[in-house]
């Protein structure tokens, strides 16, 4: 039996990855074999691409963090009862961008039965981080103001949609109006447009005395900015950076008005805690069964398209979520 899988077999820009054959492995002890059908393609899976994520793959490998299929053979330490079910798939090691992937117990969660393919996959990676964010790791009460940074892109949104299902009153900062279209279509979120106006005078304008919680997966000054602007005993949500710049925030900062600086880092959390990952994706997907997330449609695209559109999505210039659907290629 023959699958089709995306391959990197260096560290590299998108554009070197390959599209292949390969024989259908059998999972081992603890793994399943699930048939894919939707996978995501992330800004996560260009850092893996380029080996600068935190954590370098052993190459060559196929990327894909997050994906949605259904079982069809469990290993040894696995119940049969998983072979059939259509399930959700997040584990940081990749192989979800490819028509089969083994995949572990433990990063396995059902998918709701009106959740569709597409959309379950889309919010596993994003909307489990901002679960993971918002009631874990800060614990977000009604009526705190949430300033996000880079609401455009995929974090962003998350961030937008789960703050504003969680009671927060939601600040959404972009750097363009076209970025923040999602975003505004969200009752009560207020938006900072960077192109027009600095984000601490915008923030000013809508938070005189400042946001209770930042998220951020740009950093860069737009961090240091954003720190600023935390009211006193405030969080700074640390997730990431997309600008490509580390900050290098002030002790003072942080000091004066008692604020707090949180790590948030998804594949870290789940090597620590494996079952976690079931945790999260079951509830995310139990809100977007309900309405209480409400992600936006994604764009789909199949394995061969893959390169390019990581491509896109490094250079910012591809704006939505992606995912690959598991269709025979034309032509």
């Amino acid at each position: 039996m023959v699958m089709r899988r995306v391959l990197a077999r260096e560290f590299g820009p998108p554009e070197d990855l390959v599209v292949e054959q390969a024989a259908v492995p059998f999972p081992d002890e603890g793994r399943v074999l699930v048939e894919m059908r939707a996978g995501v393609v992330s800004f996560v899976n260009a850092l893996l691409v380029r080996g600068a994520y935190q954590v370098r793959h052993p190459l060559p490998f196929v990327p894909g963090t997050t994906g949605v299929g259904v079982v069809r053979a469990v290993g040894p330490g696995c119940s049969a009862s998983w072979v059939g079910r259509r399930v959700a798939i997040t584990q940081m090691e990749g192989g979800c961008l490819a028509t089969h992937a083994l995949v572990r117990r433990d990063a396995l969660a059902s998918v709701p039965d009106d959740v569709p393919d597409a959309v379950g996959a889309t919010v596993l990676e994003a909307w489990s981080t901002m679960q993971l964010a918002l009631t874990r790791r800060h614990r977000l009460q009604p009526g705190e103001t949430v300033l996000v940074l880079g609401a455009g892109g995929a974090i962003g949104r998350a961030a937008v949609d789960v703050a504003s299902a969680l009671g927060g009153r939601v600040i959404a900062a972009g750097s363009s109006s076209a970025r923040l279209t999602w975003a505004a279509d969200r009752a009560g979120v207020d938006l900072v447009d960077l192109s027009v106006s600095g984000l601490a005078d915008g923030v000013r304008a809508l938070a005189p005395g400042g946001v209770d919680v930042v998220v951020d997966p740009v950093g860069g000054p737009l961090a240091t900015e954003a720190l600023k602007s935390l009211a006193p005993f405030g969080a700074h949500l640390v997730l990431g950076f997309a600008s490509g710049d580390i900050p290098r925030f002030g002790a003072n900062r942080v000091l004066i008005g008692n604020r707090t600086v949180v790590g948030v880092d998804l594949g870290h959390a789940l090597g620590a805690d494996p079952s976690l990952a079931g945790r999260l994706m079951s509830e995310v997907l139990e809100a977007v069964s309900t309405g209480r997330y409400r992600p936006c449609a994604p764009v789909e695209c199949v394995l061969e398209e893959v390169p390019g559109v990581l491509a896109e999505i490094e250079r910012g210039t591809r704006t939505g979520q992606v995912v690959v659907t598991m269709r025979a290629p034309t032509g």
